[in-house]
């Protein structure tokens, strides 16, 4: 999600509008463009929280964050193919003109999956995994997990992970997409007392 954040506008400018210019309108209109991608994939987010829980109740905590993980991977991956000129369907807009919905709006879709699921399974799945008196022990060390790989991130991506990938803001996206499905995958070999079990 951080090299997300971090290159999507720089992405878009250049799958869609072959630019790498800032000060070109390409570049503006990438930037008003990842504006609405993002509120998208946030409005996703939302929706499907609600649903997080009976599924999770289903299928379990485990499932529910493999199969968002994969979804919000093959989302991210797919960004440079997408284009916001193949007209999918347009959206009733109560306030003017009607929105034109493209290919682009896809991957929000699988991104606001992921998004809603790594807000909540990862605690779902740690409470389920760890003694209940060290509770806020691993919850602390869980959270320097999450703080930990953005700060390498950040040195790591800024002085050779960039370079190595041709300096290429696309490629960047490219492999977010990849580690996202490769943490869906090694979601699986989370061991868990019991599946359907939620942690309240």
């Amino acid at each position: 999600m951080f090299c997300y954040w971090q290159y999507i506008t720089s992405t878009l400018s250049i799958s869609l509008y072959n630019t790498t210019d800032q000060a070109s309108e390409g570049f503006s209109k990438a930037q008003l463009l990842t504006g609405s991608l993002n509120g998208t994939y946030n409005i996703v987010c939302f929706v499907v929280a609600f649903a997080l829980v009976p599924l999770a109740l289903k299928i379990g905590a485990k499932g529910v964050h493999f199969f968002a993980l994969i979804l919000g991977g093959i989302g991210v991956f797919s960004i440079p193919y997408l284009n916001d000129t193949t007209l999918l369907f347009h959206l009733y807009n109560p306030f003017g003109e009607s929105i034109e919905i493209t290919t682009l709006f896809l991957y929000p879709v699988g991104l606001g999956i992921a998004w809603a699921s790594m807000l909540a399974m990862p605690y779902q799945l740690l409470a389920g995994s760890i003694p209940k008196e060290k509770t806020g022990v691993y919850m602390g060390i869980f959270n320097m997990f999450i703080v930990i790989p953005m700060a390498i991130q950040v040195l790591s991506m800024q002085f050779f992970v960039y370079d190595w990938l041709g300096q290429n803001p696309v490629n960047v996206i490219r492999l977010a997409g990849i580690f996202l499905i490769i943490g869906g995958v090694l979601t699986l070999l989370i061991k868990l007392k019991n599946k359907n079990e939620l942690v309240t």
